[in-house]
C-alpha cells in the first residue's frame, strides 16, 4: 500500500522472481482500507533492521494481527505491550539464515490471531494511547 520511489524497483524484483501471481502493490488507499486489509492479514512481517518505533508495528498488533519481525531495535519492546498477540522475533545472523527463520515464524504465528473486543479504529487508538502512557510512567 502506497506510493513511492520504490515502486519500479520493488515491480523489477517481483517480475524476476516470478512473483507477479502472489504479489500485489495497491498504490496509495484510503486509510480505512489499509487498516481493514491490516486486520484481515494472517501475519505482519516486519524484518527491519534499524526501526526504533514502528507505528506500523502497533498498529497490527492493536488489531490482533500475529507479528514476525527481528529481535532488533523497537518491535519486539513495542510488541511487549500487546502479550496476548502471537509475535516471533527472530534472530537476524546471515541473510540466508535470517530468511529461513522468518518463513519459520510465519509458519509458526500465520492465523493465530487474538480478537479485538472493539471496532479497529478505537482498539487501535486506545492502545496506542495506553502504550505511549504506560513508556512514559
Amino acid at each position: 500500500y502506497g506510493k513511492g520511489p520504490d515502486r519500479r524497483r520493488l515491480e523489477r524484483a517481483i517480475a524476476r522472481w516470478g512473483l507477479q501471481d502472489r504479489v500485489i502493490l495497491q498504490g496509495a488507499v484510503p486509510r480505512e482500507q489499509v487498516v481493514a486489509a491490516i486486520a484481515r492479514a494472517g501475519a505482519v512481517v516486519h524484518p527491519a533492521l534499524h526501526d526504533d518505533s514502528p507505528l506500523s508495528v502497533a498498529e497490527a498488533l492493536s488489531l490482533g494481527v500475529p507479528l514476525v519481525c527481528l529481535d532488533l531495535a523497537g518491535p519486539p519492546v513495542i510488541a511487549s505491550y500487546w502479550p496476548d498477540v502471537q509475535v516471533r522475533a527472530v534472530r537476524a545472523t546471515t541473510p540466508k539464515a535470517t530468511a529461513r527463520r522468518i518463513a519459520e515464524a510465519i509458519g509458526e504465528v500465520y492465523g493465530k490471531r487474538s480478537t479485538p473486543d472493539v471496532s479497529p479504529r478505537e482498539r487501535f487508538a486506545e492502545s496506542i494511547l495506553t502504550a505511549y502512557r504506560d513508556s512514559v510512567r
